[in-house]
């Protein structure tokens, strides 16, 4: 992974296939998932789901990319850089599209980065956290503690997890065990 795969926009991204965004953000979801204890295929599918295999992360209105693969807001506590996009969300189970900003960050790394901490920091990720080894069950914690405003969030998740094409994809991804994740 050179320097040309750490940053969303230079001429390796987006990635032209779903093994090109394995292969281009494994390191830095292992790295994550060591911090958090979760297998790094949950991080990987996770953003694969987030930005569409890295073809739809959240840009600035000139275009540079938020290097942001999991859909992290700005909210009131962040103060760093920002960017303000349309995005779907879910109010009473309805679609609504609306405008939000997204926190942007200088690498795909420091994306990885502020995912764990989040994860790892923030009072309301704590039950799932606590089931970090159990895929369907950290997934299920995240978004009952509303990580997302998608009813449906963890299912996806999930089902891409448990596709033989996504097994294929992230075929070389191991846990920190050097078990398979299969």
């Amino acid at each position: 992974t050179g320097a040309a795969r750490s940053r969303v926009g230079s001429a390796d991204w987006p990635p032209a296939t779903p093994q090109a965004f394995v292969e281009a953000v494994l390191p830095y979801a292992r790295a994550a998932a060591e911090k958090i204890g979760v297998k790094p295929a949950v991080l990987v599918a996770q953003a694969a789901l987030e930005t569409g295999w890295g073809k739809h992360v959240p840009a600035a209105a000139d275009g540079a990319s938020s290097n942001n693969l999991f859909g992290i807001k700005a909210g009131k506590d962040w103060s760093g850089a920002q960017v303000s996009v349309p995005t779907v969300e879910y109010r009473d189970g309805v679609a609504t599209r609306e405008r939000a900003s997204f926190r942007a960050y200088d690498s795909i790394a420091a994306s990885f980065d502020d995912y764990a901490k989040l994860i790892s920091q923030h009072p309301r990720y704590q039950q799932a956290l606590a089931k970090a080894g159990d895929p369907a069950a950290y997934l299920a914690g995240l978004q009952k503690a509303g990580y997302a405003t998608d009813p449906a969030y963890a299912a996806k998740i999930g089902e891409m997890l448990g596709r033989n094409e996504f097994l294929a994809q992230a075929g070389g991804v191991k846990n920190s065990g050097d078990a398979s994740l299969t």
